[in-house]
């Protein structure tokens, strides 16, 4: 869990996970499911993805499913 103060460092705090991820595991991330957050629609978390080849699946907002 990362505690943030403001939306705009989640790309920043993404890249740096998936780093940790990558250097701990030996794996790299395939998928990232997130709800429709305002926070996942920067232009460069759409170009990031698309470069990483990792696949992007939204789930709905507020729900718990």
């Amino acid at each position: 869990m990362y505690l943030l103060k403001h939306k705009i460092d989640v790309f920043t705090t993404f890249k740096q996970w998936k780093a940790m991820i990558k250097k701990q595991i030996e794996k790299k991330v395939k998928r990232l499911t997130t709800d429709n957050g305002i926070e996942f629609y920067f232009m460069e978390f759409d170009q990031f993805y698309k470069n990483e080849e990792i696949v992007w699946h939204l789930t709905v907002r507020y729900t718990s499913q």
